[in-house]
């Protein structure tokens, strides 16, 4: 009789043991599911905003293009910086429906008196300054031109919703157009 019941506990170690194997290649599964999708989401978002920016330093003067621009996640948001302006926003003015209530100086990324496109991710659910640093994540190029939005009563574009969007590029003299369609 001792044999069997040492048996069985043997027999009941072996199922628990089975059981929890199958358990963590679950989780391990699980969680590398999750943490590639994070990781695709910001690859897309940068894959998009690098798209853009060839988009437009392959454009000519006097020259128009549309491109559909992808959206997955709604952290991030692309925002132009006027040459002209050492920060955007402020005083709850909205623009193109979206409402920066805070003041956001042009970041690092940008250089003095150029335009500037950023790539930025939302920190804590606000949008700064720090949002379009490198060390967040975030990411900006500048240019010779002037990068603005002539359907925006703030004049700089910003791209806020989570949908795939047409966009109308345009390059004229020293300024480039940027519109949602």
């Amino acid at each position: 009789m001792n044999k069997k019941a040492s048996m069985e506990i043997n027999l009941g170690t072996v199922f628990a043991l089975v059981i929890a194997a199958f358990l963590v290649i679950f989780l391990i599964g699980f969680m590398s599911k999750n943490l590639l999708f994070a990781f695709q989401k910001e690859d897309q978002s940068l894959e998009s905003f690098t798209r853009l920016i060839d988009e437009i330093n392959i454009l000519n003067n006097n020259q128009e293009k549309q491109i559909l621009f992808f959206r997955d996640d709604p952290n991030y948001i692309i925002i132009s910086f006027p040459q002209t302006q050492n920060s955007i926003g402020g005083l709850g003015k909205k623009c193109n429906g979206f409402s920066l209530t805070e003041e956001i100086e042009k970041p690092f990324g940008c250089e003095e008196d150029k335009g500037c496109l950023c790539l930025c991710i939302k920190l804590d659910s606000k949008l700064s300054k720090e949002s379009c640093e490198p060390e967040n994540k975030g990411k900006c190029v500048s240019f010779n031109y002037d990068i603005t939005d002539n359907q925006n009563a703030c004049n700089y574009f910003i791209l806020f919703e989570k949908e795939d969007k047409n966009l109308k590029i345009s390059k004229k003299d020293n300024i480039i157009n940027i519109n949602k369609e």
